[in-house]
């Protein structure tokens, strides 16, 4: 939809004002604008998030979220352990307190601010998949995988990796 006139003004008016650290939303009739980062952004109006999910992920069972679908498929190289995908993993969203021990990093850390370094948009950021063992948060997205979700398993052949086709640019 094409913006009205005091809404194209807003837009214009939020590019000019931006400065380096602007957050700027400007909505209209079906679409919205998002400046981060002095870059612009057009999209769609995001949708509830509503709850993750009470089915758990496993290889035969895709999950679907607002803005995307996040899959496990068998191959080698860095995954989640057999066992583990087929037991099913729980998905989740962030609630900005948890903390998440990178695979490779020396020490767990808040997941807020890994996503924040990483330069994810923060309107995304609520949307993330977060896949729990457990209570355990062993991966995010296909982002990252835990130093646990590494370590265990390493001499099963067969590991599970993560495809989340998000609809949204992230980045």
């Amino acid at each position: 939809p094409v913006p009205s006139a005091a809404q194209l003004e807003l837009v214009l008016n939020a590019v000019v004002e931006a400065t380096p650290t602007s957050r700027s939303v400007v909505q209209w009739g079906g679409a919205e604008m998002r400046l981060y980062r002095g870059r612009l952004y057009l999209a769609e109006p995001l949708p509830e998030r509503g709850p993750a999910t009470s089915d758990p992920l496993t290889p035969q069972s895709p999950w679907c979220g607002p803005l995307g679908r996040l899959t496990l498929t068998a191959g080698a190289g860095p995954g989640l352990p057999e066992s583990w995908a087929a037991a099913g993993l729980r998905v989740g969203y962030s609630t900005s307190a948890e903390r998440f021990h990178p695979a490779g990093a020396r020490r767990p850390r808040g997941l807020a601010r890994l996503l924040q370094e990483a330069r994810i948009v923060p309107w995304v950021r609520p949307f993330i998949p977060l896949l729990y063992l457990d209570d355990d948060l062993v991966a995010v997205a296909d982002l990252w995988l835990s130093q646990r979700a590494v370590e265990t398993g390493q001499d099963s052949p067969r590991r599970y990796q993560l495809s989340w086709q998000c609809s949204r640019p992230i980045f």
